[in-house]
């Protein structure tokens, strides 16, 4: 078993396909974190290889929160030859799978509770989407201990009205999207 922190966002704009993920607006980033952090501690998300929905879990994502330079999340590899290639350096990095404002199974149209940002999956990779912004994982093995006590000490999160949140979404996007 491995335990690590990785970077999934950075602190500022992100384009990403067709659409600009204004993620240096704090206002909208608070609002993303809230909501991937919720469904995490609802969901527990799978961390995969290679985004290989049918090759198995290897492990869960823990946490999500945010510091100075971004996103993060706290994950547990639990697969014994997974954790011991990372150690080896064999998965240098990761990727997310994040979706925006997602309807999940218990999607109520009346009650609108959409997830303005939730957190799929988060897959082990050998090559990053995002080459200029992209951490590598062995970068966090000194630091991992410090990020943790840093965020668990200060930052709290709440998932406020999701409505309300879904709407500061929306707004915040299409400011943004113009």
């Amino acid at each position: 078993m491995i335990a690590f922190t990785a970077h999934i966002l950075p602190d500022s704009d992100l384009f990403d396909g067709d659409k600009m993920i204004p993620l240096s607006d704090p206002q909208f980033r608070d609002v993303i974190v809230r909501s991937m952090r919720d469904w995490v501690e609802k969901c527990r998300p799978n961390i995969l290889i290679q985004h290989d929905e049918d090759g198995g879990t290897f492990g869960r994502v823990t946490d999500v929160y945010q510091s100075h330079d971004g996103i993060y999340v706290d994950g547990v590899v639990t697969d014994a030859e997974v954790a011991q290639r990372m150690a080896e350096g064999g998965y240098r990095f990761v990727s997310p799978t994040i979706a925006w404002n997602f309807a999940a199974d218990d999607y109520d149209p009346s009650a609108d509770n959409r997830w303005p940002a939730a957190l799929l999956e988060v897959s082990l990779v050998s090559v990053p989407r995002h080459y200029t912004r992209q951490r590598d994982l062995q970068s966090y093995d000194t630091s991992m201990s410090q990020l943790s006590e840093a965020h668990a000490s200060t930052e709290t999160y709440c998932l406020g009205n999701k409505t309300q949140i879904a709407a500061s979404l929306s707004a915040a996007l299409s400011k943004f999207n113009k």
